[in-house]
């Protein structure tokens, strides 16, 4: 699978997982293999997930906070070779407090 990410400011967090065909966005499965390619698969996919070569190709939007780091609005893409957790840039640069 190759993923986009699309970074956008936001409150909400994303929790992202793949196996198989079925990529899992915050608890939602998306089954890629069985969708209707004439609706949005989800709400955190942009545009339409197409299959080329074996691979799922797709754009997944990547919620940050304020202060996230430049890898995070700046990100590279995926290349998910594997089931499991997929490792997303940090939301955010945590804080010290005084």
């Amino acid at each position: 699978m190759h993923i986009t990410l699309s970074p956008i400011r936001m409150d909400q967090r994303l929790e992202a997982s793949v196996a198989g065909d079925v990529l899992t966005l915050n608890g939602t499965a998306v089954d890629l293999a069985s969708y209707d390619a004439g609706e949005a698969p989800s709400p955190w996919i942009v545009g339409q997930p197409f299959e080329e070569d074996g691979a799922w190709h797709l754009t997944l939007v990547l919620p940050h906070g304020e202060n996230a780091p430049e890898q995070t609005r700046f990100p590279g893409p995926l290349d998910v070779t594997a089931d499991g957790p997929l490792a997303l840039p940090p939301y955010n640069i945590e804080q010290n407090q005084p």
